[in-house]
């Protein structure tokens, strides 16, 4: 009976529940991660906001405002906010290196309400700032003579040559017909809206260039009634849909590539966003969770396997990994039986597990027939150590599944194990180095 033994296993309702359990806690955990991330990205782009507007505050300061107490003032807090939002990007970067469990996520929780707080502040100094700015300009007016002061008040100029341009503007939109109006203004709040797509935002800068050359042909009216209305109800068209399902189809799409980067699967192509788009994200997730589940049951049964065999004194020798032309791949583990003999562990990749034992060698060759005999009996004692190590593997809640084979011991499958074809542990568990003998009749080979 103590053949090549093979054999899919399968788990117990038991341990597949328990299984389940663990992977949707994994997963929990690694979606909240991704959503605090996320939420982090926006934090980066309010600090960049920031950066850009100290820069404007400091450029809007006069050249010879040092002179004033309350411009070093202001100086030194613009100088204390840098310094902040230095802080708060070492914090966001820091983040991104945590290690995944609810502990580190309710720390990133927290330093982001941490940082949220230290951004309004900053916010709040910024716009203070800008107050001051404008008040140290208009006391240094009061004390520069006319001249200087011209300097200072330069940008009323431009200003009220926009507001000329402005009235004129607004005279000659009086002539505009109302529909007309009503479709440019929904155009222009298209060019600025945050949630059309790159590929729509394109479309609306074409039609606002073609806009303006129709207006410089005189035939406004024209576009407005033919070329512009298709293009504002495709726009239209997306963001009812986004206002419809847009937030869930975000959430779907973030839960798909967090199971992507869980299981290390290449994401697919980006789903578009359309009416079908919930349905085959939902689709996909479905089949990473299932991905996840089943090798993670593969992965526990490996892992039961393992402890039985070296509970029971079969020490690991060493290891491979096969891949075949055809695709198919496989994984080995040696397991010393006794003297130089080893249990020969396979895992292929369609669940399939087999148990042979052989002779270890340091050559590819087949046994001699006093080998066979020797493997022949080792086969017939190996019969109830093989009962032993499914009852000890039930204990574990790894049960038989589909029984492939169990042949009976015959020296007919005899072999010999070539140990150069494994990755080998340099000693056994008690400190022995691995034995590997050869026949007398092979010696001068």
């Amino acid at each position: 009976m103590s053949g090549p033994k093979v054999s899919v296993y399968t788990l117990t309702a038991e341990e597949i529940a328990a299984i389940q359990q663990e992977l949707l806690h994994q997963q929990q955990i690694a979606l909240r991660r991704a959503q605090l991330l996320q939420q982090a990205e926006k934090y980066q782009q309010k600090i960049h906001e920031q950066e850009n507007s100290l820069q404007e505050l400091e450029a809007s300061m006069p050249a010879n405002g040092g002179q004033w107490a309350k411009a070093d003032t202001l100086q030194s807090r613009i100088k204390q906010m840098w310094a902040t939002l230095s802080s708060l990007q070492r914090n966001l970067t820091a983040m991104k290196g945590l290690a995944y469990s609810d502990e580190q996520n309710d720390e990133i929780e927290q330093q982001l309400a941490e940082i949220d707080a230290k951004l309004r502040e900053n916010n709040r100094e910024i716009h203070a700032g800008y107050g001051e700015s404008a008040d140290l300009r208009a006391r240094l007016a009061k004390m520069l003579d006319s001249e200087i002061f011209g300097l200072f008040t330069a940008e009323c100029a431009p200003k009220a040559a926009n507001d000329a341009g402005n009235t004129a503007k607004h005279q000659a939109q009086q002539t505009v017909r109302p529909f007309v109006k009503d479709s440019i203004e929904k155009l222009l709040d298209l060019k600025d809206n945050p949630y059309l797509p790159i590929l729509y935002k394109q479309e609306v800068a074409k039609a606002v260039a073609r806009m303006k050359l129709a207006n410089e042909q005189h035939r406004l009216d024209a576009f407005c009634e033919i070329e512009l209305p298709e293009m504002l109800a495709e726009c239209q068209d997306f963001l009812d849909l986004w206002q419809e399902i847009g937030q869930e189809y975000q959430d779907l799409l973030l839960q798909y590539e967090t199971l992507c980067d869980l299981n290390g699967t290449e994401k697919r192509a980006a789903v578009p966003f359309d009416h079908a788009a919930i349905a085959v994200l939902k689709k996909q997730i479905q089949q990473e969770k299932s991905k996840a589940e089943a090798q993670a049951q593969k992965t526990y049964i490996q892992q039961a396997l393992n402890e039985v065999m070296e509970d029971m004194g079969y020490d690991v020798l060493g290891q491979r990994e096969v891949q075949k032309r055809n695709g198919t791949h496989f994984r080995n583990e040696l397991y010393q039986y006794g003297g130089d003999t080893a249990i020969d562990v396979t895992y292929a990749d369609n669940g399939q597990i087999s148990l042979e034992l052989g002779k270890l060698d340091k050559t590819d060759r087949l046994p001699t027939p006093a080998e066979c005999s020797q493997l022949e009996n080792q086969m017939l004692t190996f019969c109830d150590r093989f009962k032993e190590i499914e009852a000890r593997l039930s204990d574990k809640g790894v049960i038989v599944g589909n029984r492939i084979a169990l042949t009976p011991a015959s020296a007919d499958y005899a072999q010999v194990i070539n140990v150069e074809d494994y990755e080998l542990k340099k000693t056994r568990k008690n400190g022995q180095k691995i034995k590997v003998t050869k026949p007398k009749a092979m010696a001068s080979e």
